[in-house]
């Protein structure tokens, strides 16, 4: 095959293609979309390690989104969790259940707890192999000892566990793991707390406008003095922000919570606290593909 040389017109516009298309790609990952790497199993059953994902950076997060912020106690890092708190609610979680505004929520279909089973092993690793259930994939699995085990999985397949007729006993696993002291909330108030029984936690709303009192105060202070350049402080009976005495204080931003559908194996704002506004990336709208896993490909995120 003969090649042709390039004139110094054909250049200059293959030059200038060249140059649209970088600038198209530059303008597109700052401004519209971003891709980005899981690295740890804090969201299974919805995200794996080794998931590439898309961002949209342009959509508004809404409630039950997955989406992309900034690590608030490291800014170098990003992490994925999914919404369950909106400015201007209250949530707590009572026994692992997420109440919103008073309201229980339904677990996705997706989330993962921790159930205690007791069972024979022969048995249970039959019907895992039947059912074509992977390890560390659709469960984990871990030994306690005298037949009774520790496995983390969805609720689909915890109820097909629980309805074995060789199943011994079978129920959600408690465990009471307290706030790290490393915590957003572990304070005199609060360290009663735990991953699963915590709350209520109050998310400010852009533009709200509180009146300063005890009750606010405590509320609110940690996040006033975290994410809204301004230092709050008491002294006597006054409220004090950035050396003046307030009788009210309007928020800048919007606050959300995050938490992993691995509710069990998820450091998230149970630890970090509520996440302002200006830290997120946007919302996480399609898996490309797994690192490891050549089945997990080109799938919405739920």
């Amino acid at each position: 095959m003969k090649l042709k040389v390039l004139r110094p017109f054909q250049f200059a516009l293959l030059l200038k293609y060249f140059l649209i298309i970088v600038a198209l790609s530059i303008i597109c990952r700052i401004f519209l979309l971003e891709i980005f790497f899981v690295p740890t199993n804090s969201m299974k059953q919805t995200l794996f390690p080794g998931d590439i994902v898309l961002v949209a950076k342009w959509q508004r997060i809404s409630l039950n989104d997955v989406a992309v912020f900034r690590d608030p106690f490291d800014m170098s890092k990003f992490l994925i969790k999914r919404c369950v708190g909106y400015p201007g609610q209250n949530l707590r979680l009572a026994e692992n259940k997420l109440i919103v505004n008073g309201i229980i929520q339904r677990d996705d279909k997706n989330l993962r707890y921790k159930f205690e089973i007791v069972a024979n092993p022969t048995d249970l690793q039959t019907f895992l192999n039947k059912e074509r259930l992977k390890e560390d994939q659709d469960y984990e699995i871990e030994s306690l000892g005298f037949d009774r085990y520790s496995i983390n999985c969805n609720e689909r397949v915890a109820n097909q566990l629980k309805d074995l007729k060789t199943v011994k006993s079978f129920g959600r696993l408690k465990i009471v793991e307290r706030l790290p002291v490393r915590s957003f909330y572990f304070e005199i108030g609060n360290r009663q707390w735990t991953a699963s029984d915590m709350g209520p936690i109050f998310l400010p709303k852009k533009g709200e406008t509180i009146e300063v009192n005890d009750t606010t105060y405590q509320r609110y202070k940690d996040v006033i003095n975290a994410y809204e350049d301004a230092k709050i402080s008491k002294l006597n009976d006054y409220f004090i922000i950035n050396h003046k005495r307030v009788s009210t204080y309007t928020f800048k931003n919007d606050y959300y919570f995050f938490l992993g559908d691995n509710r069990q194996a998820s450091e998230d704002s149970r630890i970090f606290g509520p996440v302002p506004d200006r830290f997120i990336t946007g919302k996480s709208v399609f898996l490309l593909f797994n690192t490891h896993d050549r089945d997990r490909f080109l799938k919405s995120i739920l």
